[in-house]
């Protein structure tokens, strides 16, 4: 008596529409409501078998996240996450080959760290304090940074563009807009041993979306045997 009557996590789920399966991806989302399915309840009550016959591995996921067992950490959007390195001078330094090269020991150090967390930066900033005190100029880039090559260019032009006179005792950089960096895919999929392939996030996202069946690998189609006739006899006779 008195106490709030909560309703249970599976009964909440299954009223909602397939906007909230999270983290299951839009493309996914929209392909079950394509099969015909129009709230979580229902993709609940199908059975792990029909989901991968669908959608492969990834039927285990949405199975998982329709029954509420996934798990994420919240992430925070703001305030955006900013890293910084700094390197101090003995005194004052005026030797400009002496700057250059602490600015690519801070590019150095920027990139290592921001690949080893696997990040990007959208914008850089450049502190330099002097005997005068400490200026600042910050750029903003249309394509994310993580590459030492590219800070090391990008602290350059911050360097060049704030026309220092006196000398420098410390130099800091910041990386701002600190973000998970995006994965590029070289190829489809990668060879293993014994001449075998696994399937990778690319074939596996286009099977998300548009069944197993609809990838075919070459080696699969099947030839006409009158095309296979003529490569023979080309092979064998050199004729054309």
């Amino acid at each position: 008596k008195g106490l709030l009557n909560f309703p249970k996590p599976l009964e909440a789920l299954a009223k909602e529409s397939l906007v909230y399966l999270a983290p299951i991806e839009m493309p996914v989302r929209e392909r079950l409501a394509f099969l015909g399915y129009r709230n979580i309840g229902e993709i609940q009550q199908l059975s792990l078998a029909t989901l991968k016959s669908q959608f492969g591995l990834y039927g285990l996921t949405i199975r998982q996240a329709a029954m509420g067992m996934l798990h994420e950490p919240v992430v925070a959007n703001y305030p955006p996450c900013s890293m910084s390195r700094r390197i101090p001078f003995d005194g004052t330094c005026s030797n400009s080959e002496v700057i250059v090269a602490g600015l690519g020991r801070l590019a150095t150090e920027l990139a290592l760290a921001l690949n080893e967390a696997d990040l990007e930066a959208k914008s850089l900033e450049l502190f330099v304090e002097t005997e005068e005190g400490e200026t600042s100029l910050r750029r903003q880039f249309g394509k994310a940074m993580h590459s030492a090559l590219r800070i090391r260019t990008s602290l350059l032009q911050l360097w060049t563009d704030q026309a220092v006179t006196s000398g420098v005792a410390r130099l800091r950089a910041v990386a701002h807009e600190v973000g998970h960096s995006s994965r590029r895919q070289i190829c489809l999929s990668g060879l293993v041993e014994r001449e075998s392939s696994l399937p990778s996030e690319a074939v596996d996202r286009l099977a998300r979306k548009y069944g197993s069946t609809a990838i075919v690998a070459a080696s699969e189609v099947k030839i006409p045997r009158r095309k296979e006739v003529l490569r023979v006899l080309r092979a064998t006779t050199g004729w054309y």
